[in-house]
């Protein structure tokens, strides 16, 4: 890991000109690890664009500098960095700067399963991508601001749902007390708005959610299904609907939660979490997606959207009885 540490430092320090990217539908550890870059980049005197395909959620639109997200018109770069992102497919609108950039291309991601897309691929499996540049900072010696400190705890403290995922190491909670000791921020800064700023439709969201949840195989199973009908009816953006995975969780005899969102007529986008050694990963992977050993997710594409629940939560019993 050094040694790539050491090439991606040599990387950026040729470098003037720098694009940042990460993965479509984004959430806190794809912000969190592109803006905690893109912070560092820009306080050693890089010139520095960051394009991401997505609607930012309504919680992470105080991170500091999220206004400078697709801002800019794409230019030439003397190198292109990827964080968080297993594919190129994943880039979305994005992927062109794969091609384009092949040789001179960084990448930080924290999936097991990556295609190794860059010419530097910087993969290792850890808590979040966030905890992976992070650690880049540390070996490089760099300075640690506020900015930087909190864009990457965001990223941290939600793709391991609050500190509570099996990803979650000692070295974790030391990497969070490091960015906190040198920054000098408190912790509340992080999480106060990150935890503290729902909407009232993304209110409106979780009520339809509890509305629409339905158990299974003794309440071990729980599936929260909503329609292409029910995301217009409420006229929703699809980051309003990711926290509903974890309506059912607390439940304790739950195994496995299943969230289905038919965004666009005959295309369900599936998020899964589980509990202990059931594998939310595996079940993903039947239908095509990835992800981590307790959370993970899936698209599926010309889909009958019932058909397609059926099948879910035969899976999941499957799942539970170790026979998928």
């Amino acid at each position: 890991m050094n040694n790539l540490f050491d090439e991606a430092f040599a990387k950026i320090a040729e470098a003037n000109t720098i694009a940042i990217s990460s993965h479509i539908n984004v959430d806190g550890d794809a912000l969190g690890s592109s803006l905690g870059m893109y912070h560092h980049l820009k306080n050693i005197g890089k010139n520095v664009d960051i394009f991401i395909d997505s609607v930012i959620p309504e919680n992470l639109r105080s991170l500091p500098s999220v206004e400078e997200i697709n801002n800019k018109k794409f230019k030439d770069y003397d190198l292109v960095i990827f964080t968080d992102a297993a594919d190129e497919f994943r880039l979305g609108a994005n992927k062109n700067l794969v091609h384009e950039y092949e040789l001179k291309s960084v990448q930080f991601d924290h999936h097991e399963v990556n295609t190794r897309f860059a010419k530097t691929n910087i993969v290792c499996v850890m808590s979040s991508a966030s905890e992976l540049v992070a650690d880049y900072l540390f070996y490089t010696d760099s300075a640690i601001t506020q900015d930087m400190a909190r864009c990457l705890i965001t990223g941290m403290y939600t793709d391991t749902g609050k500190l509570s995922f099996s990803s979650v190491t000692p070295k974790t909670f030391s990497v969070i007390s490091k960015l906190l000791e040198e920054s000098g921020i408190n912790i509340e800064t992080v999480t106060y708005p990150l935890y503290n700023s729902v909407t009232k439709k993304e209110f409106e969201v979780r009520k339809l959610g509890y509305s629409k949840i339905e158990f299974y195989d003794d309440d071990q199973i729980a599936i929260v299904a909503l329609s292409y009908e029910d995301i217009c009816k409420l006229d929703i953006e699809l980051f309003m609907t990711k926290s509903l995975v974890d309506l059912a969780l607390p439940l304790k005899t739950i195994k496995v939660v299943a969230l289905m969102t038919e965004f666009t007529p005959n295309t369900v986008f599936c998020s899964f979490r589980t509990k202990g050694n059931v594998s939310a990963k595996r079940l993903a992977m039947v239908y095509g997606g990835n992800g981590h050993p307790n959370a993970a997710g899936c698209k599926m594409r010309r889909c009958i959207f019932e058909a397609e629940k059926k099948g879910v939560i035969e899976n999941a019993k499957k799942l539970i009885k170790g026979t998928l």
